[in-house]
């Protein structure tokens, strides 16, 4: 993966800024994070710039605050690649390629309020550009956005690409006629991964107002996008689930299955709710930005401790933004 530079981010953020000034509802705005794909200038990404899209194409959304990005993040984002990629492939192998990952930051994240010693946008999107993954055929894009609520930011992509196929793409023999008369966006398939505090909340009424408001927008959500949730630690809770490529998968707590299928309407979107298997190591799995921040807070922590929390390169942004440092 290569980097942005600061005068990157610093355009992405403003492009994504002045999308409110020009009446924009909600924008996207992304840089392609592979030097190849930005040198040949495919903002059709992730499609391939010059041959026809597959008929379906998954996109997983990693859908975070990057304060700061940890290896759990990047670990979270691999497996759920890794997982989805199996799951399709034994579903329909010829129908579908390999997952790509939209690393995605809302400047008006919802629940998220912002302290005096928190990154700035611009140094948590510097940060995420700068994530390492183990696997290295792992070229991720880096968007920006102003939506908060997840079916918004579902929306944003799919219009995205749907404005895309208006704008650049008929009668220029780059799009099956199948794919040219219902647009790029119907190609995608959307993977938003949660963790166990989000997805209680993504179900939770007092976030919509009422019930009706509620069925509505899950509705809108599920129609084209479905979710993969993971547990924060490690758990040695197993069922069987026939949305896993296994015949029986370590999931999150019991306290997940028994809370969340009480929540209204949620059998109607169970085969759209993927859980990861247990992919956490016992240092991984209890790892946060926010445990990284209060030992940065609380100072005294050396290098090589923090190392084995954050990457090396966000470390460096760290130390030398002189970040989450008490004044």
């Amino acid at each position: 993966m290569s980097f942005m530079n600061s005068k990157q981010v610093k355009e992405l953020i403003e492009k994504a800024s002045n999308s409110e000034s020009v009446h924009i509802p909600h924008q996207l705005v992304f840089l392609i994070l592979n030097q190849k794909q930005n040198q040949n200038h495919n903002t059709k990404w992730p499609f391939p710039s010059n041959v026809t899209p597959p008929k379906k194409l998954p996109l997983i959304i990693l859908d975070s605050s990057f304060n700061p990005p940890t290896k759990a993040h990047a670990l979270l984002a691999e497996k759920s690649m890794e997982f989805i990629s199996q799951l399709l492939h034994s579903q329909s192998p010829h129908q579908y390629v390999s997952p790509s990952l939209l690393l995605l930051y809302s400047i008006k994240n919802i629940d998220k309020i912002a302290k005096s010693t928190d990154a700035s946008v611009f140094q948590r999107l510097l940060m995420a550009s700068h994530m390492s993954f183990r696997k290295k055929d792992i070229y991720p894009a880096l968007g920006i956005t102003t939506a908060s609520l997840f079916v918004d930011k579902k929306n944003v992509l799919l219009n995205y690409y749907h404005q895309y196929g208006q704008d650049h793409n008929h009668g220029h023999g780059t799009i099956s006629d199948d794919n040219d008369q219902h647009g790029l966006e119907n190609s995608l398939d959307l993977y938003f991964i949660m963790g166990y505090d989000t997805i209680i909340r993504f179900f939770d009424v007092k976030y919509y107002g009422n019930d009706t408001e509620m069925n509505r927008v899950l509705e809108d959500f599920f129609s084209n996008a479905s979710i993969i949730v993971a547990s924060r630690e490690n758990t040695n809770t197993s069922i069987t689930t026939s949305t896993s490529p296994s015949s029986s998968s370590s999931l999150l707590l019991e306290e997940f299955m028994t809370t969340i299928q009480s929540r209204p309407n949620f059998h109607i979107y169970r085969d759209k709710i993927h859980v990861l298997p247990n992919i956490w190591t016992n240092e991984i799995g209890s790892l946060s930005s926010t445990k990284v921040r209060e030992l940065l807070q609380q100072g005294g922590v050396n290098d090589d401790a923090l190392r084995g929390m954050v990457d090396k390169d966000v470390l460096d942004i760290i130390r030398s933004e002189k970040l989450y440092i008490m004044s």
